[in-house]
């Protein structure tokens, strides 16, 4: 749904805005306008708005939990690290981690770009830059080693 709603949304707004500036000339405007009344173009678009909005808060509060756990799990992950208890997880969240934090790289934000980078040198001590198919090697390479 993230990335319907990435893609779509200029699309979607721009065709609320045509609707809404334009509706009065489209076919049938007459017929809508006497059996709804004169904004009956204009009201659709904004319930339509309003529900697409709806639509981008759920995503936004999916997201925010995503990464609120990603987050929890980084945290669990250093202090196991600092404390030197082995754990047969660490590797595992360890590898989660790399996997989110490389598909980051190739995000339309430069700020979570760099700030994925920021954390992919400091979990994998390695630096490959901002090369997300470097990063994607080194994962692949870190997956087959035992």
């Amino acid at each position: 749904m993230d990335t319907f709603l990435r893609r779509a949304t200029p699309l979607v707004l721009l065709a609320l805005a045509a609707l809404a500036w334009f509706g009065a000339w489209m076919p049938g405007h007459s017929e809508l306008a006497a059996r709804f009344g004169d904004d009956a173009v204009l009201r659709f678009v904004v319930g339509l708005l309003c529900i697409y909005m709806v639509m981008l808060v759920v995503e936004r509060q999916r997201l925010e939990v995503s990464f609120k756990q990603l987050l929890g799990a980084f945290k669990d992950y250093h202090q196991q690290a600092r404390s030197g208890m082995p754990t047969s997880e660490a590797p595992e969240a360890k590898r989660e981690a790399a996997q989110i934090l490389v598909g980051a790289l190739s995000s339309a934000d430069p700020e979570l770009r760099e700030t994925a980078l920021v954390h992919l040198k400091r979990l994998s001590g390695e630096d490959f830059g901002a090369d997300a198919d470097a990063w994607r090697s080194w994962l692949d390479s870190e997956s087959k080693s035992p």
